[in-house]
């Protein structure tokens, strides 16, 4: 279903795919990822998780205390999360 938006926000209206298409982007995690999760075990070893999402993948890597998340493909990550395609 689609809506015309108000005059006033019509103008702002922006796009939150590339395709227009509904398709989540992968680097949307990056940012939430960093503010809200934390490694609550720095002492152990680093964990490393790739989010496969369409053809952005994203992985977290936990380390020493801190979260990192990467616009890109992990080298050989022990567990992904997502979909093919």
């Amino acid at each position: 279903m689609k809506r015309e938006a108000p005059p006033l926000l019509a103008a702002s209206r922006v796009s939150f795919t590339r395709k227009g298409d509904g398709a989540f982007l992968g680097h949307w995690l990056i940012l939430p990822a960093e503010v809200h999760l934390r490694y609550q075990r720095p002492r152990e070893q680093p964990i490393e998780v790739e989010v496969r999402s369409g053809d952005e993948p994203v992985h977290v890597v936990a380390d020493a205390g801190a979260i990192r998340v990467l616009p890109s493909k992990a080298a050989s990550p022990p567990l992904c999360v997502g979909h093919r395609g």
